[in-house]
């Protein structure tokens, strides 16, 4: 059997707020959502947005609301 990591899946607008949702967790298992303004840092550099569960089937949806003076965020996934 193949291991497939969690990834992103949907990405939305919601008035402020920039809605991450995915799968491919861990059942009820633990992540970070960890961001940076700069993609090329080192991800020990980036900050850690939040810590979340995954649901019973392994999805997770994470919420952010989005600084107007940012230009650009970026997000990764996190596994402990």
């Amino acid at each position: 059997m193949k291991f497939m990591p969690p990834s992103f899946g949907n990405l939305a607008m919601s008035g402020n707020n920039f809605v991450l949702s995915g799968g491919n967790g861990v059942p009820l298992g633990n992540y970070y959502v960890i961001g940076s303004t700069n993609l090329a840092l080192p991800a020990t550099n980036w900050t850690r947005i939040a810590t979340n569960q995954f649901d019973a089937t392994g999805s997770f949806t994470f919420t952010n609301v989005l600084n107007p003076n940012s230009l650009q965020w970026f997000y990764r996934l996190q596994l402990p």
